[in-house]
């Protein structure tokens, strides 16, 4: 008898301690504690922009939306989540109007610095937003309507039951857009917890 209520607690425990580590592979990691952030998504251009917007005002303001996946490190549910993004792209002229020199991309296009914002969110379990900083260029020559984007990213502001107000990261963002509009992004970097 006593060897089964042995073996019986030895299971208790057992059962218990994988518990545990799942809630932990679950959660927001604790202050202190840095863990990695991987999210790769596919979304669509949602408004590329004023026509001739990169002459007249000089930048354009452009949209994206989809879903996105985290990967098994974050600590998170996987998902789908969510995801939005704009950026501001400055072909030739800054906010206040000052010309630009256009930057070439090596194949007949044109390459400008970015700024933007790309929101994180899931119904049950929150969202976070990042400031996002970077390049876009033109893939091959100009009019073939095809962009990448690669710059920083650093998280903004946060809320909801797996991020709180003092959910923190940043690291390196990347997308793709064809020439129909269909968009690939990824984001890679660290995320933590702030006092």
């Amino acid at each position: 008898m006593r060897r089964w209520m042995s073996l019986a607690v030895v299971a208790l425990v057992a059962v218990l301690g994988l518990a545990a580590v799942a809630a932990a592979a679950n959660s927001v990691p604790k202050r202190g504690t840095i863990r990695a952030l991987a999210l790769a998504g596919t979304g669509t251009e949602t408004s590329p922009g004023a026509p001739g917007c990169q002459f007249n005002p000089g930048y354009c303001d452009v949209t994206f939306e989809g879903e996105a996946q985290f990967g098994p490190l974050a600590g998170l549910p996987a998902g789908p989540w969510g995801w939005t993004s704009n950026l501001r792209i400055y072909w030739t002229k800054n906010d206040l109007g000052n010309a630009l020199t256009p930057m070439t991309n090596g194949e007949g296009g044109f390459c400008a610095e970015a700024v933007g914002e790309f929101t994180v969110s899931h119904p049950k379990y929150g969202s976070f937003t990042a400031h996002q900083t970077g390049r876009v260029c033109e893939v091959g020559s100009t009019g073939s309507n095809v962009h990448v984007f690669e710059g920083h990213f650093t998280v903004v502001s946060s809320s909801g039951m797996k991020f709180g107000s003092n959910f923190a990261g940043g690291g390196t963002v990347s997308a793709y857009k064809d020439a129909s509009g269909d968009v690939s992004v990824s984001l890679e970097g660290v995320q933590f917890r702030k006092p």
